[in-house]
């Protein structure tokens, strides 16, 4: 087995993946915003939520709905 050489880079890591996990939050909630009060209804969801679920959704904030910690238990 082939060990990779180890670098210093460990914080360049970190701050690559808190700027992809923001992008997916913020990305998640121009998602969520573009939908009307009726549709996020039909999903179950109230606009108030919006800004928490898109949080769930990208790892910012603990799991707390149901069909979020389902949803990310098959990936």
């Amino acid at each position: 087995m082939i060990r990779p050489i180890p670098t210093q880079r460990h914080w360049l890591r970190r701050a690559a993946d808190a700027v992809h996990d923001y992008l997916a939050e913020r990305a998640a909630q121009r998602a969520l915003h573009e939908l009307d009060r009726r549709t996020l209804a039909d999903i179950g969801l109230d606009a108030s939520e919006v800004t928490s679920v898109a949080a769930e959704s990208s790892a910012h904030a603990s799991l707390t709905r149901l069909r979020i910690v389902a949803a990310t238990a098959h990936v």
